[in-house]
């Protein structure tokens, strides 16, 4: 899609911006030989962000 990836505080939790750094995450990570690392602003945030991407299958 064309949705822009932001960092805006205010659209971290928009489904389609999730979606997308999630998506992302998974092209990094196929070119990329020894894995990458992932910092998120808090526990509950990255919970959050991955409980989004398991639902919406980004992880599987």
């Amino acid at each position: 899609d064309q949705l822009p990836i932001t960092t805006k505080f205010d659209m971290r939790s928009d489904p389609g911006i999730v979606r997308n750094y999630g998506r992302l995450l998974l092209e990094m990570v196929s070119s990329v030989p020894d894995g990458i690392v992932c910092f998120f602003v808090s526990y509950s945030y990255m919970d959050a962000i991955v409980n989004s991407w398991n639902e919406m299958g980004i992880l599987q």
